[in-house]
């Protein structure tokens, strides 16, 4: 395989959209064809096209603080403030849609990303220091004490992001993580960490695997890692008699995995992604580049066309991360280390909120059981560069 350096490099081409007189006098026919491009770079070129349009941000929600009788708060009451705050947003609408920019951001005397203005979406003070606290948001990670993302996974989604993007009506399908085999109200989707001509953004494979019943109301890490090494082969068997089945999403073993749920997001990096990154990118400002120009690509290439129907909801919340690419890029970059003091071997999560989708926290992924892996679920086509290390022995 060729090395990195003989990657292509995506060049950005800016075109303005028509003014806000002309636009009106697009037919509905014209919007929803609109709607349904695809934006994808021509079959022998490399050059990406991002249309510049007239966005505004939207402003910060103006709330009261969050009440709490203890410091911190406990994850269930801090999840549920959550669900009321992201329950106030403007159902998620198909248009317009926000631009893409992979700018890098201003950076403060200590060379920190500065924050884009409306990146985060909240004024209290005190619930940005707490979605930028990794050891609560995380909890024990051994599973030993509840995280704020394992209060968020069992509640339901509010019924403005569950609404049908066309109707606005709400989804009588739920949101509900009770663990039954039911269907999901999240979207993974498969992203090659350098994409070429060829590469394609993927809807991510499904599996009904049976849980213990054990392991459903536990932190959400504990159940994760149970998920995370069953799709991959590290469990082969329920170790526990009495089970649930729950459809899950199974993340690529070589590339990087985007879920969006209601309430954020994660990004999955398996092993061979980390490899990558360490090995010939160990500099920030590589790892920041790399990052930008990979979610860059994700974005211009993915199109709600190739989204299930129920699924759509939480699609359209991850086109609001168009104008704040460059700062996720840049912000990555700066925490690296901090991100490869989580890699325990099997990867790193990086998960955020809606609320603050630039806050990323990094978590580590570790199997349950020490067995020797059978082979991957998923077979994504790797990153066109050396040869990265196998996952296990």
């Amino acid at each position: 395989m060729s090395s990195s350096n003989d990657s292509p490099k995506t060049e950005l081409q800016r075109v303005v959209s028509p003014t806000p007189s002309a636009k009106k006098r697009l037919s509905a026919m014209q919007r929803m064809k609109q709607l349904g491009q695809k934006l994808k770079p021509k079959r022998k070129s490399t050059t990406m096209i991002v249309e510049e349009v007239q966005w505004e941000p939207e402003e910060a929600l103006v709330v009261a603080q969050l009440d709490t009788t203890t410091d911190p708060p406990e994850p269930s009451k801090l999840a549920n403030h959550i669900r009321t705050l992201i329950g106030s947003f403007p159902t998620p609408s198909p248009t317009p849609v926000p631009p893409i920019r992979s700018d890098p951001p201003a950076r403060d005397a200590d060379g920190k990303p500065v924050v884009p203005a409306g990146a985060i979406r909240v004024t209290d003070e005190k619930l940005i220091s707490l979605l930028s606290n990794a050891a609560f948001m995380n909890g024990k990670e051994e599973g030993e004490q509840s995280s704020v993302w394992a209060a968020l996974d069992l509640l339901s989604a509010p019924e403005n992001i569950t609404a049908d993007p066309a109707t606005n009506a709400p989804n009588d399908k739920g949101g509900s993580s009770d663990g039954d085999a039911q269907d999901l109200d999240d979207v993974m989707l498969y992203v090659p960490l350098h994409p070429t001509d060829d590469s394609e953004v993927k809807l991510a494979q499904t599996a009904v695997i049976n849980v213990p019943v054990s392991k459903l109301e536990t932190a959400w890490q504990a159940r994760w890692n149970y998920i995370w090494a069953h799709s991959i082969g590290l469990v082969k068997g329920a170790p526990a008699p009495e089970t649930k089945p729950v459809k899950v999403w199974v993340p690529s073993t070589t590339q990087i995995s985007f879920q969006a749920m209601w309430w954020g997001y994660r990004i999955y990096l398996p092993p061979p992604v980390m490899a990558h990154l360490n090995s010939d990118e160990a500099e920030a400002i590589k790892i920041a580049t790399t990052v930008t120009a990979a979610l860059t690509w994700f974005l211009a290439n993915v199109s709600i066309t190739q989204i299930p129907a129920p699924l759509q909801p939480a699609f359209l919340l991850v086109q609001k991360l168009g104008p704040y690419v460059g700062y996720i890029g840049t912000f990555v970059g700066w925490i690296w280390s901090a991100i490869q003091g989580k890699d325990k071997g099997n990867g790193v999560c990086l998960t955020a909120t809606w609320l603050a989708p630039i806050i990323l926290i990094p978590s580590s992924i570790t199997p349950t059981t020490p067995t020797d892996p059978a082979p991957p679920t998923t077979t994504p086509t790797p990153p066109p560069t050396t040869t990265p290390p196998t996952t296990s022995s």
